[in-house]
């Protein structure tokens, strides 16, 4: 008995003179339509692992550092330049819950706090603004959907249902607009596997419309529709892109760059200094 006390207080003394784990990784990358910047979101968290009692009711995890970290990947030159840095504390985030980078439009990016709130990053300043994107859409009795940014000004495109249906994939979505004043209009209809036959350019949406059976554009100036052609549409998807910028669905180690050779992707790792980014 005596001895597996001994070999009981053993193991303890050995846990509690652990080092600290260290584990670092990239959560989250975009591409601006430019093609020479990236952004990313590094996470580094540095903690003493959580134990488990034998004679006692163990010991949570406990942070030394617990960062989230938002800034620029220059593809040209690879300088790096932190904007944001979010402190987690001594509470443990999942990456899906972290900073989500949705989209950029020249120095203007919308990405996803993971506290439920949608927020404009500004690449000059660094600052973060929040914009109450589901309680606005809520109130208009609409779910969030897929969110498009069209310009550097603000304005966003939503593809969205009902609240009430908004998990129903045979209702119709509808296609609503956000200026960049914050003020909301229903643009059209979207009927099921029309996903992506509409686009943003030069001011204008240009989309199908089910209800008159006919593609169209609707001008945000005039706020008047004509009919399009088909065979014009830009596309909000870039089909057209030849270079990328990407992190893995759990993380990466690094970013990887994708450019397209011969209409093949090939990726490789960029190579960002981490240290940098403390």
């Amino acid at each position: 008995m005596k001895s597996r006390l001994i070999a009981i207080v053993s193991m303890l003394a050995l846990v509690a003179c652990e080092p600290p784990r260290e584990e670092s990784r990239f959560t989250s990358a975009v591409l601006a339509p430019d093609g020479n910047m990236g952004l990313f979101v590094f996470k580094r968290e540095r903690y003493y692992p959580e134990t488990m009692g034998l004679l006692t009711s163990g010991r949570p995890r406990k942070y030394l550092v617990n960062q989230s970290v938002i800034g620029t990947y220059d593809l040209a030159t690879g300088q790096t330049r932190v904007l944001q840095r979010r402190d987690h504390g001594n509470k443990y985030v999942h990456e899906r819950e972290d900073f989500q980078l949705m989209e950029v439009q020249g120095s203007r990016a919308l990405l996803w706090g993971g506290d439920g709130n949608y927020h404009w990053l500004d690449i000059g300043s660094g600052e973060l603004t929040t914009v109450p994107l589901k309680e606005e859409l809520e109130a208009r009795g609409r779910a969030v959907g897929r969110i498009h940014l069209v310009d550097e000004s603000g304005t966003l495109v939503f593809e969205n249902k009902s609240l009430p249906q908004s998990f129903d994939t045979s209702v119709p979505e509808e296609m609503w607009l956000r200026r960049p004043s914050g003020e909301y209009e229903r643009v059209s209809e979207v009927p099921p596997g029309f996903a992506g036959y509409y686009g943003f350019k030069d001011n204008e949406v240009h989309f199908y419309s089910a209800a008159r059976r006919a593609y169209l554009i609707y001008n945000l100036d005039r706020r008047d529709f004509r009919k399009g052609d088909p065979r014009q549409i830009p596309s909000m998807r870039r089909y057209d892109a030849v270079v990328d910028f990407q992190v893995g669905d759990h993380g990466s180690p690094q970013p990887k760059i994708g450019r397209k050779v011969d209409g093949k992707w090939e990726y490789r790792e960029v190579q960002i200094d981490t240290k940098e980014l403390r």
